[in-house]
C-alpha cells in the first residue's frame, strides 16, 4: 500500500488548484451569483406575498368597490398564494349578482391555476355546483356536490345538504329564493284580530 506524506498530498492539492485555477475561479463565480439570484427571489417574493396580502385585508366588503379591487388583485398578484383567495371571492360575487356564466367561469379558474390547494378545489367545486343548480343542470350539480361530500373535506356537510335539496329541486332559482319573515305577516294578522275584537264589541 503506498505511503503518502501529508507534504506530498498538500503539494498535489497545490498544483491541482494551480493548474485548474480558471475553472475554481469560474465556479466559484457562478455560485455566487446563483446564490445572489435566490435570495434576492426569495426577497421579492416575500415582498409581493405581504403586499398581497395588505392589499386582500383592505378589500372593501360589498359594491363595485369590492369588485374592482378583487380584479385589480387577480390581475397584479396572481402569482401569489394569497390570489386564489381573491379568486373565490370574485367568483362568488359574481355569483350573488346572478352572472352565472363569469362566476362559472371564475371558479373553473381556480381549478386550473390553483388546483394544489384542496381547500380552495373543493370551495370552487361547490361553487360549480351552485351555478349548475342555478342553472338547472342538476345532474351536473349533484356530481359536484357527490365530489366535495366524497372528499370529506371542510365543504363535505354543505354539499351533502345541497345533495338533500336536490332530491326536491326548487321552482325558483336559488338566488332569488327570499325567506319571508314572520314580521311581514304579523301586523295583518293582528289588524284582522283587532277588527275581530272591535266587531264584537259593536
Amino acid at each position: 500500500m503506498p505511503d503518502y506524506r501529508s507534504e506530498d498530498v498538500a503539494l498535489h492539492v497545490a498544483n491541482w488548484v494551480k493548474k485548474n485555477r480558471g475553472t475554481l475561479v469560474a465556479v466559484v463565480g457562478v455560485l455566487v451569483i446563483v446564490t445572489g439570484v435566490l435570495i434576492y427571489g426569495h426577497v421579492w417574493r416575500t415582498g409581493r406575498v405581504n403586499e398581497a396580502a395588505r392589499l386582500y385585508a383592505g378589500v372593501p366588503e360589498a359594491g363595485q368597490a369590492r369588485m374592482a379591487a378583487l380584479t385589480r388583485l387577480v390581475s397584479g398578484f396572481g402569482d401569489t398564494p394569497v390570489a386564489v383567495f381573491a379568486v373565490l371571492d370574485l367568483a362568488d360575487e359574481f355569483y350573488s349578482q346572478r352572472q352565472i356564466a363569469r362566476a362559472e367561469a371564475t371558479y373553473r379558474r381556480v381549478l386550473t391555476e390553483y388546483s394544489n390547494s384542496d381547500i380552495c378545489v373543493e370551495r370552487a367545486k361547490l361553487g360549480l355546483g351552485y351555478c349548475a343548480q342555478e342553472a338547472r343542470e342538476y345532474d351536473k350539480a349533484r356530481q359536484y356536490y357527490e365530489e366535495v361530500k366524497t372528499g370529506g373535506g371542510l365543504y363535505a356537510a354543505e354539499a351533502e345538504g345541497m345533495l338533500k335539496l336536490l332530491e326536491h329541486p326548487p321552482v325558483m332559482p336559488l338566488s332569488l329564493r327570499v325567506p319571508v319573515e314572520p314580521s311581514t305577516v304579523l301586523p295583518e294578522a293582528k289588524s284582522g284580530e283587532g277588527d275581530k275584537g272591535n266587531g264584537s264589541s259593536d
